[in-house]
């Protein structure tokens, strides 16, 4: 893909709906946490209209979504804008080239490199994201959230996330394919329970809790150039708990 000025300009209109001065985490927190408070009032029955309350179940997704693709679109601008060793993997995305006013215009329009490749990467389903991980930090995505370790809020026990939760990457597909329902059809005869919808959301919320501990592990090792993020999760082991009940 070229990078023109019309992509900066929608790049720069993009950031105008972000927050300044907001690290990413509190960016999606913005959005996640009233979600999760709309679940909890939806799965309280305190809407007694049934119709409504299903209508507005199938929001949940729909936010979801947008959480998950906002949140990975500004933790690609942090590592990459970070620097080596991870900002040298953006040459291993070959059709991304750059024309000189658009270099001109990346210091006018105070647009970093990290703004524009988390801006025309395709993030819209699972799979696109994983492989834009894993060219990013040279180390498969999917297996580094599958192995990442747990630790239950009310017990000292430590599991990888896939032996906790082994339909995990099936209930993240699923996320995205209730979202397309949603989105582009009326679709009244696809019926969502609160049970099956606060399923996808907890594993949506623990898809960025994990990806953003993976992340961080790996972003305390900018500007060593010659370290593998292999090397990196060996020297650093996050625990994530749980920050919900499933």
């Amino acid at each position: 893909m070229k990078v023109d000025q019309k992509i900066i300009d929608q790049i720069v209109e993009l950031k105008s709906r972000q927050l300044k001065r907001t690290g990413r985490v509190d960016q999606v927190h913005k959005r996640l946490i009233p979600v999760s408070e709309a679940y909890k009032l939806l799965a309280s029955r305190d809407i007694s209209n049934r119709q409504v309350r299903t209508e507005l179940l199938r929001y949940i997704p729909v936010s979801l979504v947008a959480c998950i693709e906002g949140y990975f679109t500004l933790a690609i601008k942090d590592i990459v804008d970070g620097g080596p060793p991870f900002s040298n993997n953006v040459n291993k995305f070959k059709d991304l080239t750059f024309k000189l006013e658009s270099v001109l215009a990346l210091h006018e329009k105070n647009v970093t490199l990290g703004d524009i490749v988390a801006g025309i990467l395709p993030l819209s389903n699972p799979s696109a994201i994983y492989s834009c991980m894993e060219t990013i930090l040279g180390e498969s995505f999917t297996e580094m959230v599958k192995h990442h370790e747990l630790k239950c809020p009310h017990c000292d026990e430590k599991s990888p996330l896939h032996l906790m939760f082994p339909s995990f990457f099936k209930e993240i597909e699923q996320i995205y394919k209730v979202r397309n329902i949603f989105c582009h059809e009326i679709a009244p005869s696809e019926s969502v329970s609160v049970k099956q919808i606060g399923k996808l959301l907890s594993s949506g919320t623990l898809f960025i809790y994990v990806s953003e501990s993976i992340i961080t592990d790996a972003m305390l090792f900018m500007g060593q150039p010659d370290l593998t993020l292999n090397n990196v999760l060996k020297n650093v082991k996050r625990k994530t708990s749980l920050p919900f009940h499933r």
